[in-house]
């Protein structure tokens, strides 16, 4: 019980975390140093509470939950709050929100499908769309105040990239939720075929 305590309690505080580190960017986002410290630690708690968790034997469909909306918190905030000061582009969290949608709205088709006993399904292509939509509000954050405007096209190449990534992502879940629905049709009718 401790131990699901304590994985809890670092997918709680990377919502905390996130708290301050937008405070820290709007209204102290010339110090790096402590900024950077704080998203280490937000990065450093969404790496460890699942892994713990598995190793702890503690996993759980509420704290899988847990840890999708403490990472939908810090993705959406700090893409918002980059966006409004500049350093990501608008039409990009749109990108999110459809990724975000696609991901829950599959997930639950999947399990549904009997595909997985997990509440959320995760796949290679989803998991790094997920690590490059976590890192890029810092990245953005670093290259606005690091370069002050200078040199960002680099990081438009950045969006571009994730967002090929996030479409062919969801394209290859879309397939796997027909491919089980037909999966699952097959066997229906093999089980009315008489022999």
């Amino acid at each position: 019980m401790r131990y699901k305590i304590l994985v809890n309690t670092m997918t709680g505080a990377r919502i905390l975390l996130t708290l301050a580190s937008m405070y820290m960017i709007w209204k102290h986002g010339e110090q790096i140093f402590w900024i950077t410290i704080v998203t280490l630690m937000i990065y450093t708690s969404d790496f460890l509470d699942g892994r713990l968790a598995r190793k702890w034997n503690v996993v759980s469909k509420n704290g899988a939950l847990f840890d999708v909306i403490a990472d939908s918190i810090y993705i959406i905030l700090l893409t918002i709050e980059m966006e409004f000061l500049g350093a990501i582009p608008k039409w990009f969290i749109f990108v999110i929100g459809e990724k975000l949608i696609e991901f829950l709205v599959t997930s639950r088709y999947l399990t549904n499908q009997s595909i997985s006993k997990e509440k959320f399904i995760f796949d290679f292509p989803g998991r790094c769309t997920a690590v490059l939509f976590y890192i890029l509000p810092y990245t953005a954050f670093l290259l606005t105040n690091i370069f002050a405007g200078r040199n960002v096209e680099y990081i438009g190449v950045l969006y571009i990239f994730t967002t090929g990534l996030s479409m062919t992502a969801s394209v290859l879940r879309i397939k796997k939720c027909f491919d089980a629905n037909r999966k699952k049709s097959n066997a229906k009718c093999i089980k009315l075929i008489p022999y």
